[in-house]
C-alpha cells in the first residue's frame, strides 16, 4: 500500500470532512423528523377522537330528523305489492265528473221533518 501525499492527502481529508458534516446534518434532521412525526401522530390521534365523537352526533342528529320527519309527514306511501296488484292509485288519472249546479243547493225538508 503506497502512501497518501500532498494534495491528494488534502484532497480525502476535505472529502472526509465534508461527509462528516453532511452526516451530523442528515442525524440532525432525522431526529428533527421524529419528533415531528411524533408530533403530528398525536393531533392524528386527538382528531381521530373528534371524528368518533361527531360521528355519534350525526348519527343520533339523523334519527332525530327521521323521527321528526315521520311525526310530521307520516310514514309514507306503501309500496306497490311485488305481485302487481295495487291497491289504490292504479297510476291512471280519472276524468272529473260535471255536477250539475242543482247537486250545489240544499233540498227543502218536507213538512213533518220541521220541529218548532
Amino acid at each position: 500500500m503506497r502512501k497518501l501525499e500532498g494534495k491528494e492527502l488534502y484532497c480525502r481529508l476535505q472529502e472526509a470532512r465534508n461527509l462528516r458534516k453532511a452526516l451530523d446534518a442528515s442525524l440532525q434532521r432525522e431526529a428533527n423528523l421524529k419528533l415531528r412525526i411524533i408530533e403530528l401522530e398525536g393531533i392524528v390521534a386527538k382528531q381521530q377522537l373528534v371524528i368518533e365523537a361527531q360521528a355519534k352526533q350525526i348519527e343520533a342528529l339523523t334519527l332525530r330528523v327521521e323521527e321528526l320527519t315521520r311525526m310530521v309527514f307520516g310514514k309514507g306511501k306503501k309500496k306497490d305489492p311485488p305481485d302487481g296488484d295495487s291497491i289504490g292509485h292504479s297510476g291512471e288519472t280519472k276524468e272529473k265528473v260535471k255536477r250539475p249546479n242543482a247537486s250545489y243547493s240544499r233540498s227543502v225538508p218536507k213538512s213533518e221533518d220541521i220541529t218548532s
